[in-house]
């Protein structure tokens, strides 16, 4: 009779700590691929030559033209850029399995007209107007096309990062 016996403990083991390191260091990868589009974001951002005063708007629903009527804001040239930030994003991320950052744009990174701050919704606006467009603003895209741009140099990062983890050869080695 012959008995083949088997023991896989060790390899469980190592696999253990590599999937620990993995996990470890999968934030700070991600991070890292995020600075990259985050920064050819920074660099597609136009500058306008001059301030622009942009001023929140509603329809009337009488008229079924939109009334001017919000506080005016000032947005100075480069101030799109300056506010151009990456988050952690962690409702949709889950601990050593997912992680994910949005780059948006920052509140409050400007001052308007008498010192007000810039309302969130303000940015948001803008950055939208610019990357789309609107009915009198001609697109600027800037966020998509860093995405396109540096998205196989990204993943190409964040690969080499969890490979070298999994490996053991992390800076910090996922302490």
């Amino acid at each position: 009779m012959l008995k083949l016996d088997v023991d896989l403990s060790e390899l469980n083991n190592q696999l253990d700590g590599i999937s620990d390191r993995v996990q470890k260091n999968l934030r700070r990868a991600v991070y890292e691929g995020a600075v990259l589009i985050r920064d050819e974001a920074i660099k597609l951002a136009g500058v306008s030559k001059k301030p622009h005063i942009f001023r929140s708007g509603r329809l009337d629903r009488d008229t079924g033209k939109m009334v001017w009527d919000g506080s005016p804001y000032e947005f100075n040239p480069g101030d799109l850029k300056k506010s151009i930030y990456i988050a952690f994003a962690k409702d949709k991320s889950i601990e050593g399995e997912r992680v994910e950052y949005d780059i948006s744009f920052r509140k409050n990174t400007s001052y308007g007209v008498q010192g007000q701050s810039v309302p969130y919704a303000y940015w948001q606006e803008l950055g939208r107007a610019i990357e789309y467009g609107g009915p009198k603003v001609i697109a600027h895209p800037f966020l998509r096309p860093a995405f396109d741009k540096k998205r196989l140099q990204t993943r190409a990062l964040i690969t080499k990062a969890l490979q070298d983890a999994a490996n053991g050869k992390t800076a910090n080695n996922g302490d």
